[in-house]
């Protein structure tokens, strides 16, 4: 059976993982365009002909050496693309190990320019119609690449995984991924039935089931092979001790508490950095300090902010000064890496997050969450979206004065199930498939499923 014409020029960015290659392929027995576009590993499409842009390649273009194409971006679209460009220099954290040479100001924005130009001569050159990323585009040529297409009048649209069992989002706006949750919950039902999986990640987050991020079973073999080798073969593996020495001396000559304190105070767990989850879903807050800060400077006097280090971190990607300024303020205090993060919500008066799972765990603990950036469970009840110091100074007196009201039973049921109903079931990251109920090729289906929805 021929494949259906679509007249289109689409290009598909990532789709590495080997689930995303097979429901791709799949995708393209079914569907042709006028173009494809692939930025990924290798060229697995090679038989569809594809225009094959090396993901390792064109995230190194930091130089105008490596980028010989006539096309440079014009002045407007500098200038439009500027909002985005203090995330996409903090954002090269990722691709940039060594504290010194890369964290120029002067070779990030060279960087940023080059990358920019990158982009634009792509676009410009082969006329795409339409970009989809298989997940959040938060590496610096990705975040790039989406925001011009957008400005351009391009289509440029991503798969989400969320931190909910089985379950990932179609979007357009990394701001705003999360808006159709709550447009689709039913606020009148009364009975809320769920799925098995959504009931499972009922029980899972009120603490009866440690969460499988936390340890390493379930990895399969490639995976673990995978993870050995980015230890044994990446050079900044054996120079980070080195450069990390100085934070984590830092780090020790702060006083530690081993159990939650006996006075009243908020519970803040770092995120491990550089991901995601700070940049640039973090937003402003992508430098965590900050919005302690803040947090700790809208308290009185007798409220403290217990803030635990995230235990993966290996004070890589931290600075002497991020501890420095937080152990002057008076009323932040440092929880020791073993003191049990679940105790330490249940203890708190609320919990504060960037964008972490601590707060989704504290909504079925039925804690107030401080939350700083843009995250699946935002719109709920019980969630303070900061804006400014005087947003978290009210929401405080309220929860002293017992006015606070925190998400019900029902309520968080009627959550999960617009979840499911707006979203899909499966999974997008394969590091999810530890704890999915469904099979891979349930979710190579649904992934197949909707590429066609958002493509044809």
């Amino acid at each position: 059976m021929a494949a259906k014409k679509i007249n289109k020029k689409i290009l598909f960015c990532g789709f590495w993982q080997s689930h995303h290659k097979d429901a791709l392929k799949q995708h393209l027995e079914k569907f042709s365009y006028d173009k494809i576009g692939l930025v990924s590993h290798d060229n697995y499409l090679e038989k569809h002909n594809p225009v094959f842009i090396s993901q390792r390649q064109i995230y190194k273009h930091d130089t105008f050496l490596g980028n010989p194409a006539p096309d440079l971006p014009s002045r407007e679209i500098i200038e439009k693309m500027q909002p985005i460009e203090t995330t996409c220099l903090k954002m090269m954290d990722r691709n940039h190990k060594s504290p010194i040479k890369y964290r120029r100001y002067e070779f990030r924005k060279r960087t940023y320019l080059a990358q920019l130009a990158s982009a634009y001569s792509i676009l410009k050159h082969h006329q795409f119609n339409q970009i989809l990323f298989s997940i959040t585009p938060h590496n610096t040529f990705d975040y790039i690449i989406h925001h011009l297409a957008q400005h351009l009048g391009i289509k440029s649209t991503f798969f989400a995984q969320i931190q909910v069992k089985d379950s990932f989002f179609h979007a357009d706006d990394i701001e705003n991924i999360y808006g159709q949750i709550s447009d689709a919950v039913d606020h009148d039902s009364t009975e809320c039935e769920l799925p098995e999986h959504l009931e499972t990640e009922l029980s899972d987050r009120q603490g009866l089931t440690k969460p499988f991020y936390m340890n390493s079973a379930g990895l399969t073999w490639k995976q673990r092979v995978y993870r050995k080798q980015k230890k044994i073969f990446r050079i900044h593996s054996y120079i980070q001790p080195m450069f990390a020495l100085p934070n984590w001396i830092a780090y020790q000559r702060i006083p530690k508490l081993t159990a939650p304190p006996k006075n009243k105070y908020i519970y803040f767990a770092l995120h491990f950095q550089p991901e995601a989850t700070t940049c640039p879903l973090g937003g402003i807050y992508v430098d965590q300090y900050f919005a302690i800060l803040m947090l700790a400077r809208s308290l009185p006097s007798d409220i403290d902010v217990i803030v635990k280090e995230h235990p993966r971190q290996h004070f890589w990607q931290r600075f002497p000064e991020f501890y420095k300024v937080l152990a002057a303020e008076k009323n932040v205090k440092f929880a020791h890496l073993k003191t049990d993060s679940l105790e330490l919500t249940n203890n708190s008066l609320a919990v504060a997050t960037i964008t972490g799972t601590v707060g989704w765990e504290a909504v079925f603990n039925k804690k107030p969450v401080f939350l700083f950036g843009t995250i699946f469970y935002e719109h709920l009840a019980g969630i303070v979206k900061v804006t400014d110091q005087e947003s978290i100074s009210s929401s405080i007196q309220d929860i002293l004065n017992d006015n606070f009201t925190t998400a019900t039973e029902l309520e968080i049921r009627q959550y999960l199930k617009a979840i499911y109903d707006s979203g899909f079931t499966g999974v997008i990251d394969e590091e999810y498939f530890r704890n999915s109920a469904f099979s891979k090729k349930h979710s190579t289906d649904t992934m197949v499923y909707a590429i066609e929805k958002f493509t044809t």
